[in-house]
């Protein structure tokens, strides 16, 4: 389990449901409104085909309701971006800035004062973010995939998010592929996303095959 030392230990999904639970509204005008815009078609499609069958002109003016509201879900989902949506956008390129090797970018996603755990378990050794710039280096990582993700709300400035990746690189003098899972938490200050402590909770065929 991540940081289960001074830390907080966080189940990612149950965060997740929580999050879903709570905001949901927001979730479905501002992230995901594929469902409300499937539902305001067939109300459309209902009042229009019906409107037309019976002759009921007020039915077929009624279906220019939903139709609007179709208009302004994907003006807001497009316009408005949440902390969420921020987080994983910050995600996404620092990850993309440790496969080019752009440490400058890497920077700008990580607090100055992050911290990471690596290798899992009773070896694992705390790496400062200088540190963690020095082994990514050395590993000489050309090649990232993201996985699976997930990503939660602790509270409105701090977040949580564990990654599945799958890096190729030279490992110790040999090329190879290596599959890592993280623990990643985020602190928002100044209008951006920081990751400040990172976990390798699982490494190598227990990272890859463990879908928890």
């Amino acid at each position: 389990m991540p940081w289960q030392g001074d830390q907080p230990v966080y189940d990612v999904s149950m965060l997740a449901a929580t999050n879903l639970e709570a905001n949901w509204l927001t979730y479905l005008v501002f992230e995901s409104p594929g469902w409300a815009l499937v539902v305001l078609a067939l109300v459309w499609m209902a009042l229009r085909v019906g409107g037309r069958r019976s002759g009921n002109k007020r039915l077929v003016h009624l279906s220019w309701i939903p139709l609007a509201l179709v208009g302004v879900l994907i003006a807001t989902s497009m316009l408005v971006t949440t902390k969420r949506e921020q987080l994983l956008e910050t995600q996404e390129q620092m990850l993309l800035a440790v496969e080019a090797g752009d440490y400058p970018a890497f920077r700008q996603a990580v607090a100055e004062d992050a911290e990471a755990l690596f290798p899992p378990g009773r070896s694992a050794q705390t790496f400062t973010r200088d540190g963690m710039e020095a082994q990514l280096d050395q590993a000489d990582i050309g090649d990232l995939l993201l996985m699976g993700s997930q990503a939660a709300m602790i509270n409105e400035d701090t977040a949580v998010t564990v990654i599945r990746v799958r890096a190729r690189g030279d490992y110790a003098g040999v090329m190879g592929v290596q599959v890592t899972q993280w623990s990643i938490q985020w602190r928002y200050a100044d209008g951006r996303w920081r990751a400040y402590a990172f976990e390798c909770i699982k490494i190598g065929v227990d990272a890859l095959l463990n879908q928890d």
